[in-house]
């Protein structure tokens, strides 16, 4: 078990080369091998980084970058209630266990709580975090995405 405790903090200039390596990583785990421009791929994957309005937070252990997440803030025209949107979650594969999950997700509600943020929204696509988290008593599903090609 392990009983080092994570550090999580925003990404630094000095962090872009392991989070590019991270980003690859987490593409494989997500949708397999894949097939685009390694420039274009490089020019997307910087952006999760570098993009205003995004919270990207990396995971740390002994100053090591060993995962990431990736927010945005989504407001409803209808009232003024925040919502912290949760894009990207990436951690390496031996740090995927429920206490290492805990303390991110703890995290994540701690921030979202210290900025004003009424709710957290995640999907199923985050697999090993969706998991962990969607089983909470306090969550619920509010929908249902569905994604239709053309043609």
């Amino acid at each position: 078990m392990n009983n080092i405790k994570l550090n999580i903090r925003d990404i630094q200039t000095k962090d872009y080369a392991t989070g590019m390596d991270l980003i690859k990583a987490a593409v494989k785990d997500y949708v397999g091998e894949f097939k685009i421009d390694p420039i274009e791929f490089n020019f997307k994957a910087k952006n999760f980084f570098v993009t205003p309005g995004n919270i990207t937070k990396g995971i740390f252990m002994n100053d090591r970058l060993i995962g990431f997440v990736v927010c945005t803030h989504y407001e409803t025209l209808w009232n003024n209630e925040k919502k912290l949107c949760i894009e990207l979650f990436y951690i390496e594969s031996e740090h995927r266990t429920q206490n290492d999950i805990n303390e991110i997700y703890t995290y994540i509600e701690d921030y979202a709580h210290t900025n004003g943020y009424s709710s957290i929204r995640f999907d199923d696509s985050l697999t090993y975090f969706a998991d962990y988290v969607k089983d909470s008593i306090q969550t619920k599903k509010i929908a249902t995405v569905y994604e239709r090609e053309l043609i």
